[in-house]
């Protein structure tokens, strides 16, 4: 995981700020939006290369010297990029980020079983919504979750396609360090105006997928249950 920190001008004259746990893939995947939107403007020759993906066949990729050597070539990436004219208006970039359509998206590393808070359903929850939401913190909640915040990803994957009893289990079983990513509303937030993304700082080494992510069928093994508070 590498963690990008960013902030963005709001309609009402505040900051809003936003830190962000991001996988290679997801720095590539920007990439490849970003070199599509800007498809027939000048600015897209300007746009720095990533670097170079290494499959796992010939390179470590828990290594030390690996880790930082990726980490300073996205740090670079980003640094390059931000001098690009209008490149943070261009389609994915605000979202990459955390701040866009008037929501802050955020997340945080636990490296225990508890969490220091408490899920909920979400109100109104329809197929494709985020299935869970903050609903009590605790004397151990990290201050910067806060009552109402979406649960949007689990290690990574997207909660939109689960039920929330699933959600639960998933974190429940996920191997730690477990990285969740929460949505929170932006008040008064227009299309952010951004300042460039301050850093890219590599948080610890990827975890294998499967384990992860817990590799189980969760079905209704938490039923009734929240134990993460």
């Amino acid at each position: 995981w590498y963690l990008v920190e960013a902030s963005a001008r709001l309609e009402d004259g505040a900051t809003a700020t936003t830190r962000v746990h991001r996988r290679f893939r997801d720095f590539a995947d920007f990439d490849e939006t970003l070199q599509a939107s800007l498809a027939g403007y000048a600015s897209r020759s300007s746009l720095p290369k990533l670097p170079a993906k290494r499959p796992k066949i010939v390179q470590d990729h828990g290594s030390p010297e690996f880790l930082d050597e990726r980490e300073k070539g996205l740090d670079a990436y980003v640094q390059r990029l931000v001098q690009v004219p209008h490149v943070w208006l261009a389609t994915g970039a605000p979202a990459f980020v955390g701040l866009a359509d008037a929501v802050r998206e955020y997340s945080v590393v636990f490296n225990e079983k508890t969490l220091g808070f408490t899920v909920g359903r979400a109100d109104g929850n329809k197929a494709g919504d985020f299935p869970a939401v903050v609903a009590e913190c605790g004397a151990n909640c990290p201050p910067e979750v806060q009552l109402g915040d979406l649960v949007s990803k689990i290690s990574g994957r997207t909660t939109s396609n689960l039920a929330f009893q699933q959600c639960v289990a998933a974190i429940k079983y996920s191997q730690r360090p477990l990285v969740l990513h929460f949505l929170s509303p932006l008040s008064k937030a227009k299309q952010p105006k951004f300042t460039p993304p301050e850093t890219v700082q590599s948080d610890f080494r990827d975890a294998d997928e499967e384990k992860a992510w817990g590799g189980g069928n969760w079905g209704d093994e938490t039923k009734g249950t929240n134990p993460f508070a």
